[in-house]
């Protein structure tokens, strides 16, 4: 009998040891994640990026479009969904816009990528799609969606 209270004694003993010992707070052990931003601030860091290029150029910036981003955002999802970058089916999104736009000249961009910055896809619609970049366009329609990697559908307009 005497053993176990020992025992227990020695067992709390311990147990007060390492709680007291332990830090308060996780803040010296694990520092503040670094922030990802919303769909919506990448969404917007990519517009201000094209824009930006643009009017370094003297060109007109472009129009964001509620029904492209709609669109762009569907396609987005479904590339998403299959896990590919491919422009197949996006034509069948964009019927009901030109028909509403009969004379629209659209053209799009797609890709995914594993990180969270818009400035990648903005790199590579600057080293690869420059023409649409400073193409003669005014509206866009941007859809990101995220499974896994992020997905974008970047939608060039002449309406």
């Amino acid at each position: 009998m005497k053993v176990r209270k020992i025992y227990t004694v020695l067992s709390i003993a311990l147990i007060s040891v390492i709680l007291c010992s332990c830090p308060k707070n996780n803040t010296v052990n694990n520092p503040d994640p670094v922030p990802v931003p919303t769909i919506s601030e990448m969404k917007q860091e990519l517009l201000d990026l094209i824009n930006n290029h643009r009017s370094s150029k003297s060109l007109t910036t472009l129009s964001n479009v509620a029904d492209l981003d709609s669109i762009a955002v569907k396609h987005s999802f479904k590339m998403a969904i299959q896990k590919n970058t491919d422009a197949t089916g996006l034509d069948d999104l964009l019927v009901s816009y030109k028909q509403q736009f009969p004379n629209a000249i659209v053209q799009s961009i797609v890709s995914s990528t594993s990180n969270a910055e818009p400035s990648s896809v903005y790199n590579m619609i600057r080293d690869f799609q420059i023409t649409m970049l400073e193409g003669d366009f005014n509206n866009i329609g941007i859809g990101i969606y995220k499974n896994g990697s992020y997905f974008y559908t970047v939608l060039f307009s002449k309406n």
